[in-house]
């Protein structure tokens, strides 16, 4: 029993000494579905955006089975120039009519979502109010890479 307590108590010691990283925080933040071209801009607190490079965006909450309106995007070509609100641009991704938004990370893990069921119109903006803990509204004007 006193090598468990041993071990336990060395273990305990070695986690505060080597804490483990811990990812930051980055969620969906505003999006344009019905626009050219279409995007999706983040809201990240870490001060690099480019750990996100290597994340997904999906239009179905299946990761392994890409069963909606296309295949998966892999973020390659965010542009991080604002770490705080990085965004990725694509084309014809999503339904004019309503559809899902997803991030996944690198592992197929989903880490935000969100589901439009209509049209907002032409390049009109939804995203969170406030910016990354808001609720999802509609948008008088896009603030993309601005937040």
């Amino acid at each position: 029993m006193r090598k468990f307590t041993l071990f336990v108590v060395g273990l305990l010691v070695m986690a505060s000494i080597f804490p483990q990283k811990v990812k930051a925080q980055v969620v969906i933040n505003e999006f344009v579905a019905n626009g050219t071209p279409e995007w999706v801009e983040f809201y990240n607190s870490s001060p690099s955006a480019d750990y996100i490079k290597n994340y997904y965006l999906d239009d179905d909450q299946n990761f392994l089975d890409d069963t909606g309106s296309g295949t998966k995007k892999l973020l390659t070509s965010l542009n991080t120039l604002n770490p705080t609100f990085p965004y990725f641009e694509t084309t014809s991704f999503f339904n004019n009519s309503g559809d899902w938004i997803i991030l996944f990370d690198q592992n197929g893990m989903m880490l935000d979502q969100f589901q439009y069921t209509s049209d907002p119109g032409r390049d009109f903006p939804i995203g969170r109010f406030p910016d990354s803990t808001g609720s999802f509204l509609m948008l008088s004007y896009s603030t993309k890479a601005d937040g």
